[in-house]
Protein backbone atom coordinates (compact mmCIF):
# COMPACT_ATOMS: atom_id res chain seq x y z
CA UNK A 1 0.00 0.00 0.00
CA UNK A 2 1.43 3.38 -0.98
CA UNK A 3 2.36 5.67 1.89
CA UNK A 4 0.57 8.99 2.22
CA UNK A 5 3.12 11.74 2.70
CA UNK A 6 2.70 14.67 5.09
CA UNK A 7 2.36 17.01 2.12
CA UNK A 8 -0.36 14.84 0.58
CA UNK A 9 -2.25 14.66 3.87
CA UNK A 10 -2.10 18.40 4.44
CA UNK A 11 -3.21 19.13 0.88
CA UNK A 12 -6.05 16.65 1.22
CA UNK A 13 -7.23 18.29 4.41
CA UNK A 14 -7.61 21.53 2.50
CA UNK A 15 -10.00 19.73 0.16
CA UNK A 16 -7.38 19.55 -2.63
CA UNK A 17 -6.11 16.19 -3.85
CA UNK A 18 -2.32 16.24 -4.07
CA UNK A 19 -2.40 13.14 -6.27
CA UNK A 20 -4.99 10.74 -7.57
CA UNK A 21 -5.87 7.95 -5.14
CA UNK A 22 -7.72 5.07 -6.84
CA UNK A 23 -10.87 3.91 -5.07
CA UNK A 24 -11.00 0.24 -4.04
CA UNK A 25 -12.88 -2.06 -6.39
CA UNK A 26 -16.61 -2.14 -5.70
CA UNK A 27 -16.35 0.65 -3.14
CA UNK A 28 -19.86 1.69 -2.03
CA UNK A 29 -21.01 5.28 -2.19
CA UNK A 30 -22.30 5.15 1.39
CA UNK A 31 -21.28 3.36 4.58
CA UNK A 32 -24.52 1.98 5.96
CA UNK A 33 -25.36 -0.02 9.09
CA UNK A 34 -26.48 -2.80 6.77
CA UNK A 35 -24.23 -3.92 3.91
CA UNK A 36 -24.48 -1.09 1.37
CA UNK A 37 -25.04 -1.16 -2.35
CA UNK A 38 -24.48 1.44 -5.01
CA UNK A 39 -21.79 2.87 -7.22
CA UNK A 40 -19.03 5.09 -5.88
CA UNK A 41 -19.17 8.68 -7.09
CA UNK A 42 -16.75 11.43 -6.21
CA UNK A 43 -18.08 14.64 -4.70
CA UNK A 44 -16.73 18.19 -5.09
CA UNK A 45 -14.01 19.32 -2.73
CA UNK A 46 -15.26 20.62 0.61
CA UNK A 47 -13.91 23.28 2.99
CA UNK A 48 -10.83 22.33 4.97
CA UNK A 49 -11.22 21.03 8.51
CA UNK A 50 -7.69 20.83 9.83
CA UNK A 51 -4.03 21.01 9.03
CA UNK A 52 -1.26 19.36 10.95
CA UNK A 53 0.16 15.91 11.54
CA UNK A 54 -0.43 12.94 9.30
CA UNK A 55 -2.77 11.27 11.76
CA UNK A 56 -0.26 9.33 13.83
CA UNK A 57 0.14 11.99 16.49
CA UNK A 58 0.89 15.61 17.10
CA UNK A 59 -1.34 18.64 17.01
CA UNK A 60 -2.88 20.64 14.23
CA UNK A 61 -4.62 23.95 13.84
CA UNK A 62 -8.31 23.71 13.03
CA UNK A 63 -9.48 25.64 10.01
CA UNK A 64 -12.91 26.17 8.57
CA UNK A 65 -14.01 28.31 5.68
CA UNK A 66 -16.07 30.68 7.83
CA UNK A 67 -13.57 31.49 10.59
CA UNK A 68 -10.23 33.24 10.91
CA UNK A 69 -7.26 30.87 11.41
CA UNK A 70 -6.54 32.17 14.94
CA UNK A 71 -10.11 31.58 16.11
CA UNK A 72 -10.15 28.15 14.50
CA UNK A 73 -6.84 27.24 16.17
CA UNK A 74 -8.25 28.26 19.56
CA UNK A 75 -11.26 26.00 18.96
CA UNK A 76 -9.01 23.08 18.02
CA UNK A 77 -6.95 23.51 21.18
CA UNK A 78 -10.03 22.82 23.29
CA UNK A 79 -11.17 19.73 21.40
CA UNK A 80 -12.06 16.66 23.45
CA UNK A 81 -10.20 13.39 22.94
CA UNK A 82 -11.50 9.85 23.32
CA UNK A 83 -9.80 6.47 23.34
CA UNK A 84 -10.72 2.95 22.24
CA UNK A 85 -8.70 0.03 23.61
CA UNK A 86 -8.89 -2.96 21.29
CA UNK A 87 -8.40 -6.70 21.48
CA UNK A 88 -8.01 -9.15 18.61
CA UNK A 89 -9.11 -12.69 19.32
CA UNK A 90 -9.21 -11.86 23.03
CA UNK A 91 -5.63 -10.52 23.11
CA UNK A 92 -4.98 -6.85 23.89
CA UNK A 93 -3.57 -5.05 20.85
CA UNK A 94 -3.41 -1.38 21.76
CA UNK A 95 -5.30 1.88 21.71
CA UNK A 96 -6.77 4.28 19.17
CA UNK A 97 -6.97 7.91 20.31
CA UNK A 98 -9.26 10.31 18.47
CA UNK A 99 -9.56 14.08 18.48
CA UNK A 100 -13.25 14.99 18.24
CA UNK A 101 -14.38 17.95 16.13
CA UNK A 102 -16.71 19.34 18.78
CA UNK A 103 -16.23 22.86 17.42
CA UNK A 104 -17.42 21.80 13.94
CA UNK A 105 -20.00 19.08 14.61
CA UNK A 106 -20.82 19.43 18.33
CA UNK A 107 -23.81 17.10 18.45
CA UNK A 108 -22.15 14.21 16.62
CA UNK A 109 -18.95 14.59 18.65
CA UNK A 110 -21.04 14.60 21.84
CA UNK A 111 -22.88 11.48 20.66
CA UNK A 112 -19.60 9.60 20.19
CA UNK A 113 -18.15 10.83 23.49
CA UNK A 114 -21.32 9.83 25.36
CA UNK A 115 -21.24 6.31 23.92
CA UNK A 116 -17.55 6.02 24.83
CA UNK A 117 -18.39 6.98 28.42
CA UNK A 118 -21.62 4.97 28.54
CA UNK A 119 -25.03 6.63 28.21
CA UNK A 120 -28.61 5.85 29.14
CA UNK A 121 -31.02 5.82 26.18
CA UNK A 122 -34.67 4.94 26.78
CA UNK A 123 -33.74 3.36 30.09
CA UNK A 124 -30.98 1.21 28.61
CA UNK A 125 -27.26 1.78 29.17
CA UNK A 126 -25.43 1.90 25.86
CA UNK A 127 -21.66 1.91 25.40
CA UNK A 128 -19.05 1.11 22.79
CA UNK A 129 -17.33 -1.07 25.39
CA UNK A 130 -17.72 -4.68 24.28
CA UNK A 131 -18.66 -3.72 20.70
CA UNK A 132 -16.89 -5.37 17.79
CA UNK A 133 -15.71 -3.86 14.55
CA UNK A 134 -17.99 -5.94 12.36
CA UNK A 135 -16.81 -4.76 8.94
CA UNK A 136 -13.38 -4.32 7.38
CA UNK A 137 -12.76 -3.32 3.77
CA UNK A 138 -9.07 -3.00 3.00
CA UNK A 139 -8.26 0.35 1.45
CA UNK A 140 -11.64 1.75 2.48
CA UNK A 141 -13.04 1.59 6.04
CA UNK A 142 -13.04 -0.19 9.40
CA UNK A 143 -16.61 -0.04 10.73
CA UNK A 144 -18.09 -0.78 14.16
CA UNK A 145 -20.03 0.68 17.05
CA UNK A 146 -23.30 -1.28 16.88
CA UNK A 147 -24.27 -0.93 20.55
CA UNK A 148 -27.69 -2.52 19.92
CA UNK A 149 -27.11 -5.87 18.24
CA UNK A 150 -23.34 -5.96 17.70
CA UNK A 151 -23.59 -7.27 14.15
CA UNK A 152 -24.02 -4.07 12.15
CA UNK A 153 -27.82 -4.07 11.97
CA UNK A 154 -28.57 -1.89 15.01
CA UNK A 155 -28.66 1.87 15.54
CA UNK A 156 -29.23 4.30 18.40
CA UNK A 157 -28.62 8.03 18.50
CA UNK A 158 -28.39 10.56 21.32
CA UNK A 159 -27.46 13.66 19.26
CA UNK A 160 -27.06 14.29 15.55
CA UNK A 161 -25.61 16.85 13.13
CA UNK A 162 -26.53 17.53 9.52
CA UNK A 163 -23.19 19.04 8.51
CA UNK A 164 -21.95 17.08 5.50
CA UNK A 165 -19.29 19.40 4.09
CA UNK A 166 -16.29 17.96 5.95
CA UNK A 167 -14.30 15.81 3.51
CA UNK A 168 -13.17 12.20 3.85
CA UNK A 169 -9.79 13.36 2.60
CA UNK A 170 -7.27 11.19 4.47
CA UNK A 171 -6.77 7.95 6.40
CA UNK A 172 -7.70 7.97 10.08
CA UNK A 173 -10.86 10.09 9.93
CA UNK A 174 -13.89 9.10 12.02
CA UNK A 175 -17.29 9.40 10.36
CA UNK A 176 -20.85 8.25 11.04
CA UNK A 177 -22.38 5.31 9.18
CA UNK A 178 -25.93 5.88 8.00
CA UNK A 179 -28.65 4.65 5.67
CA UNK A 180 -29.56 8.04 4.21
CA UNK A 181 -30.49 11.54 5.29
CA UNK A 182 -31.14 12.05 9.03
CA UNK A 183 -30.29 8.43 9.86
CA UNK A 184 -27.05 8.75 11.84
CA UNK A 185 -26.99 6.34 14.75
CA UNK A 186 -24.26 4.76 16.86
CA UNK A 187 -22.21 3.08 14.14
CA UNK A 188 -19.07 4.79 12.91
CA UNK A 189 -16.17 4.02 10.65
CA UNK A 190 -12.50 4.94 10.36
CA UNK A 191 -11.19 5.72 6.89
CA UNK A 192 -8.24 3.66 5.68
CA UNK A 193 -7.62 5.84 2.62
CA UNK A 194 -9.11 9.07 1.28
CA UNK A 195 -12.74 8.33 0.33
CA UNK A 196 -14.17 11.32 -1.59
CA UNK A 197 -17.12 9.21 -2.75
CA UNK A 198 -18.46 9.49 0.82
CA UNK A 199 -18.34 13.30 0.91
CA UNK A 200 -21.75 14.88 1.29
CA UNK A 201 -23.23 11.64 2.62
CA UNK A 202 -21.56 11.11 6.01
CA UNK A 203 -20.66 13.36 8.94
CA UNK A 204 -16.92 13.43 9.68
CA UNK A 205 -16.54 14.08 13.41
CA UNK A 206 -12.94 13.33 14.37
CA UNK A 207 -9.49 12.10 13.44
CA UNK A 208 -6.99 9.68 14.92
CA UNK A 209 -4.08 11.35 16.68
CA UNK A 210 -2.58 8.07 17.95
CA UNK A 211 -2.88 4.47 16.84
CA UNK A 212 -2.34 4.68 13.07
CA UNK A 213 0.19 1.84 13.21
CA UNK A 214 -2.41 -0.32 14.96
CA UNK A 215 -5.03 0.68 12.39
CA UNK A 216 -2.71 -0.45 9.58
CA UNK A 217 -2.20 -3.80 11.31
CA UNK A 218 -5.94 -4.28 11.61
CA UNK A 219 -6.40 -3.39 7.94
CA UNK A 220 -4.28 -6.39 6.94
CA UNK A 221 -6.42 -8.88 8.86
CA UNK A 222 -8.31 -11.50 6.82
CA UNK A 223 -12.09 -11.22 6.46
CA UNK A 224 -14.90 -13.57 5.51
CA UNK A 225 -17.25 -13.29 2.54
CA UNK A 226 -19.39 -10.72 4.40
CA UNK A 227 -16.42 -8.39 5.11
CA UNK A 228 -16.41 -9.40 8.78
CA UNK A 229 -12.94 -9.80 10.34
CA UNK A 230 -12.11 -13.50 10.63
CA UNK A 231 -10.78 -12.84 14.14
CA UNK A 232 -12.97 -10.59 16.32
CA UNK A 233 -11.75 -7.01 16.83
CA UNK A 234 -13.41 -5.81 20.04
CA UNK A 235 -13.45 -2.51 21.94
CA UNK A 236 -12.55 -3.67 25.46
CA UNK A 237 -12.39 -0.23 27.10
CA UNK A 238 -13.22 3.30 26.00
CA UNK A 239 -13.71 6.76 27.40
CA UNK A 240 -12.60 10.38 27.39
CA UNK A 241 -9.05 11.65 27.82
Amino acid sequence: MAAVSRGDAEAALRGVSARAVPAPAKTPARVAPAKPTGTAKASPAAPAIAIGGGGGGGGGAALDSTRAPAAAADAAASREHAYLELSVGGEARGRLVAELFGDLVPRTAANFAALCAGASVAGRRLSYEGCAFHRLVRGFVLQGGDVISGDGSGAACIHDDRRLDLPHSRPGLLSMANMGRDSNGCQFFVTLQPAPQLDGKHVVFGRLVAGMALLRQLEEMPTDATERPATPIVITRCGAL
